[in-house]
């Protein structure tokens, strides 16, 4: 047998954007890295492959906290709910 180690990257680029398309904050791109082990039997020429594991610290499957933006509220859900907040907001009066 003879061990080896394969190793990949993952990229996630987030862009936000409003309900028109127009870009409302900067673009936000992370990569992380992984890697496994990989058994190759030198007889039969084989591989056996191991699990991919994250290499290092790497938070990025975590999820990501979502940026303040002006003027928008950052809701789950679905859009109409989102969008009667926002109306709802808008006929607050203040004293």
């Amino acid at each position: 047998m003879k061990d080896l180690v394969t190793e990949t990257t993952a990229t996630r680029t987030i862009t936000y954007v409003d309900r028109n398309g127009k870009q409302v904050v900067t673009t936000h791109t992370e990569t992380i890295k992984f890697k496994r082990s990989a058994k190759v039997n030198l007889v039969t020429g084989d591989i056996t492959y191991g699990e991919w594991i994250v290499e290092g610290d790497d938070t990025i499957l975590d999820g990501n906290k979502l940026p303040k933006v002006d003027g928008y509220i950052a809701r789950g859900g679905d859009i109409e709910s989102s969008q009667k907040d926002v109306q709802s907001n808008s006929r607050c009066k203040h004293h």
